[in-house]
């Protein structure tokens, strides 16, 4: 059974973000990208290098625009884990909870990760092809090998690219050493990042507000965040792109035990992670509806 989120969607925050690409624009680029991964075949195949090698190239700018499409598609439909923060401290940096609900960082859908690849390991391949061919025929060898070469060094990106992006998706859902993003706890806030930990305890927030980052002048898109102003003064932006939760739902964790240190006990334990999962079935429900 659901329970009502305790807090109204702040001014200026879309309900909606985060949703998948069309899927007619992912239909017409992968038939591109079908069809010219086809035609460099082909042209290989034939024996004419140049045509191959071009469209080689044309078969990765095309891999681009499509990793481009899933770029940061996806996302915001999860809840915040509950995990065992022990598991990825390192050495003497340990967190302040022992156990705490955590949203970890998603920089790129998986798909984002699939397109690199797929396009990435072939590309190199296909460019391997055409320089056997361009050594055999002769000729101006030195000029292909040099588009062989521009080839070779794009996918190589393309599939750097790609397994950076799997490895920080894998390392965001396994909570280990290197996972990155923000959790809630019994004690406060904690922002985990590579190089370690950074704690605010509830005591010394002052103010938690919404706010909201123009990520795009010519379309007026905007990145909700929240800013923990601290009783010294000091102000914290947690910033809530890119994340697997819906910004309204985590500001709503962070606010609710803010305002109610009655209910701190509830944290860090699976009576606050019910409530949490109550909380998301009302929201999927509004974005249903809406």
């Amino acid at each position: 059974m659901s329970e009502s989120l305790p807090y109204p969607l702040p001014p200026d925050w879309p309900l909606r973000r985060g949703r998948g690409p069309r899927i007619l624009t992912v239909a017409v680029f992968v038939i591109a990208w079908v069809v010219v991964l086809g035609l460099t075949v082909t042209s290989l195949a034939d024996g004419s290098t140049w045509p191959g090698l071009w469209w080689t190239f044309a078969f990765l700018l095309l891999g681009l625009c499509l990793s481009v499409v899933f770029l940061r598609s996806g996302g915001e439909q999860g809840v915040p884990r509950f995990v065992n923060a022990m598991a990825m401290s390192v050495g003497a940096d340990r967190p302040v909870d022992s156990w705490v609900h955590y949203v970890p960082e998603m920089r790129h859908s998986a798909w984002y990760a699939i397109c690199l690849l797929i396009t990435g390991v072939p590309a190199i391949g296909l460019a391997g092809w055409g320089a056997v061919l361009a050594i055999a025929a002769g000729g101006s060898t030195l000029w292909a090998l040099v588009l062989v070469a521009v080839n070779v060094a794009v996918a190589a990106v393309f599939v750097n690219a790609g397994v950076k992006s799997a490895l920080i998706r894998r390392n965001s859902r396994t909570f280990g050493k290197h996972d990155v993003g923000i959790a809630v706890g019994r004690n406060g806030v904690s922002r985990h990042l590579l190089e370690g930990i950074s704690a605010w305890p509830w005591e010394e927030i002052a103010d938690i507000t919404p706010t909201t980052i123009v990520t795009d002048r010519d379309s007026d898109d905007v990145t909700p965040d929240i800013r923990l102003t601290l009783r010294n003064g000091e102000e914290v932006l947690l910033e809530l792109s890119f994340k697997d939760v819906h910004p309204l739902l985590f500001y709503c964790v962070v606010r609710f035990w803010w305002d109610r240190p009655d209910l701190r006990d509830e944290l860090s334990t699976t009576f606050a992670q019910q409530r949490i999962e109550r909380w998301h079935e009302d929201l999927q429900a509004r974005l249903s509806a809406g």
